[in-house]
């Protein structure tokens, strides 16, 4: 018989292999090792996704403000060029290239261990410029756990909106626009040609702001200011309010005992005559020149009216003296923006006066010939037995040396002022509006009828006259200020549209290709040598000129109007392309510029600043 299992003996060694079980699961001393071996995967794991993700999330954030900086670059360079008929934007467009160089330089390639960076830009229909970047960010402790790489993504839109925009541009238009842009000479119009093709060019950009804000109701308005010797707002100043011009009884100087300047080989050179008696004021009344003018857009007639306006009294106290030209002296009417009938500091603004350039004789002093402006009447257009010029004591100098008080003559040896030579494209060489330029133009809204407009307008320009810095600014900020004259609310939401009226941003573009030049001929500050208006001997006043235009752009700035200043030429002198510097609102909007090249380089750039733009998403 078998003993089987349950003898002492297997029971005895059954005992003892339970004991050893049971003290090996009561001995937790071995245990720990394997436990840590175990979970030793899954730690890393979770420390690393920690590691990993801390850095995905700051890549992310840095990508982020990557696509925010370049969305925003690329939508201020962008033109309806950059983009195709989808909304694409265009490879290698400046909009493009510029998209590109901002998230280069705020997110260059591998930064954070990335790859390569995949994007798209789209525009919508509203203008809206969208920007999408996507990108991989390798791990480091993750690959424990078979991750290689996380993907990581941003999508931003830039849009220009939120404010109406109103912009006037002052352009040059003096004699000297018609030179060669890169010397003082010739006679092609090379830099008026440069001065048009860059004007439409921003006005193209600023049409591409319009769209843009149309949808929300919102406006863009461009005026342009010609300025020379001159300003021609007689017209418009006119319309606005008959009161603001004065043209009954004024008085206008004459050159009675002033010397003359006289011809000889060729050359100038100054002959102060002995002569009896002295200058006169002679009280003319213009109202037969003013309505002759008010009659006709353009005036055939060169003895109308063109619509060019003197400047307003002043002080003879303005100088270099007066900076920073922050503070403009009471009486100062040719500086201060108010119009006339407004009291400032106790004084009654005056109106404006007809520009009216008045007759100097035509003879010979000592056998010297003497060329005069010989603006004279003629028979064909106007009387001069009539109103104005029975009023105008016009004294000639004859042969003998002396004057003849009173004397009345005109060369009918003279050609008319109708003749192209001295009456060519709406610009008079000659006569009671010589020099006067094309009539400046009231804010206009840069729809595709604006555009039109307004390009029509810059090609018609025509360069004549001496240069008047402060004639150009004075009334770039008459035309664009919220006050009289030329009102212009504060506000504006075009009708259809619901919601609040929107704030309107101005901004002032000066360009100019020369140097201040007060001259001694006529000007809108009368007939210099003889009415003394902005200094009280006969020396040439640039500085008291400088000075007006300096404390113009200060008290355009102090109205909250950004202003931005083109010098275009080799040859300023320092000190006015100083002063055309310190205009600006800021070094970033002062340029300069030497090519035609340049000049449209400059006026886009501006007109790509102008109106803000905001990160929309």
């Amino acid at each position: 018989m078998s003993l089987g299992s349950n003898t002492p003996g297997h029971r005895m060694k059954a005992m003892q292999s339970s004991t050893f079980l049971s003290r090996l699961r009561r001995d937790q001393k071995g245990n720990a090792l394997a436990i840590v071996a175990a979970s030793v995967i899954p730690l890393v794991g979770a420390i690393g996704g920690g590691v990993d993700l801390t850095r995905a999330y700051m890549a992310e954030a840095r990508l982020a403000q990557a696509c925010d900086a370049a969305a925003l670059a690329g939508r201020k360079v962008m033109t309806k060029d950059d983009v195709d008929s989808g909304g694409t934007v265009l490879s290698n467009t400046t909009a493009d290239q510029e998209i590109q160089k901002f998230l280069d330089y705020n997110f260059p390639e591998g930064k954070f261990d990335t790859g390569e960076i995949t994007r798209t830009a789209q525009v919508d229909e509203q203008g809206e410029l969208t920007v999408t970047l996507a990108t991989t960010i390798s791990t480091q402790l993750l690959r424990i756990a078979g991750i290689q790489s996380m993907d990581i993504n941003a999508e931003c839109s830039a849009r220009r909106a939120g404010v109406n925009v109103d912009v006037v541009l002052v352009v040059d238009v003096t004699g000297s626009m018609r030179w060669d842009v890169n010397s003082n000479s010739g006679s092609d119009n090379e830099r008026m040609i440069a001065l048009q093709s860059a004007s439409k060019k921003f006005l193209d950009i600023l049409k591409d702001l319009q769209d843009q804000l149309s949808s929300s109701g919102l406006r863009v308005r461009v005026g342009i200011v010609p300025y020379s010797q001159g300003v021609n707002v007689g017209k418009l100043l006119h319309n606005e309010n008959a009161d603001y011009i004065d043209y009954t009884g004024e008085p206008y100087s004459t050159n009675i005992g002033e010397p003359y300047m006289a011809t000889v080989s060729g050359k100038y050179a100054w002959k102060n005559y002995s002569v009896t008696g002295t200058y006169d004021d002679e009280n003319l009344d213009l109202d037969q020149f003013v309505s002759l003018g008010l009659a006709e857009t353009t005036p055939s007639n060169p003895y109308a009216w063109k619509g060019c306006v003197e400047a307003r009294s002043t002080v003879t106290t303005i100088d270099a003296s007066s900076s920073p030209y922050t503070t403009i002296p009471v009486g100062a009417w040719d500086v201060i923006d108010a119009a006339p009938g407004t009291e400032v500091e106790g004084q009654i603004a005056p109106k404006w006066r007809p520009y009216f350039a008045p007759p100097w004789a035509s003879s010979s002093v000592g056998g010297v010939s003497v060329t005069g402006n010989k603006y004279r009447p003629n028979s064909t257009y106007m009387d001069i037995t009539k109103e104005p010029w029975a009023s105008l004591n016009w004294r000639m100098q004859n042969d003998s040396n002396t004057y003849s008080s009173k004397a009345v003559r005109y060369d009918t040896s003279y050609a008319s002022l109708t003749t192209g030579s001295h009456y060519a494209d709406g610009v008079a060489s000659t006569g009671p509006n010589k020099s006067c330029p094309n009539e400046a133009k009231l804010l206009t809204q840069i729809d595709a009828d604006g555009v039109t407009t307004l390009g029509s307008y810059i090609d018609a320009l025509q360069p004549a006259g001496g240069t008047y810095h402060e004639l150009g600014m004075y009334w770039g900020l008459a035309l664009i200020s919220p006050g009289a004259p030329f009102p212009n609310e504060s506000t504006y939401l075009a009708p259809g549209h619901t919601g609040e009226e929107r704030g309107i941003n101005r901004y002032i573009v000066f360009m100019s290709d020369g140097e201040i030049d007060p001259g001694i001929s006529y000007s809108a500050y009368g007939q210099y040598l003889w009415d003394h208006r902005t200094r009280s001997n006969t020396t040439e006043p640039k500085p008291e000129h400088r000075a007006r235009f300096r404390m113009i752009c200060e008290a355009a700035k102090k109205q909250g109007i950004k202003v931005s200043t083109v010098a275009f030429s080799t040859s300023i002198g320092s000190t006015d392309k100083t002063a055309i510097e310190q205009c600006a609102s800021s070094e970033d909007d002062y340029y300069v510029a030497e090519t035609a090249d340049d000049l449209n380089k400059a006026f886009e750039k501006i007109a790509q600043n102008i109106g803000y733009l905001r990160v929309s998403k």
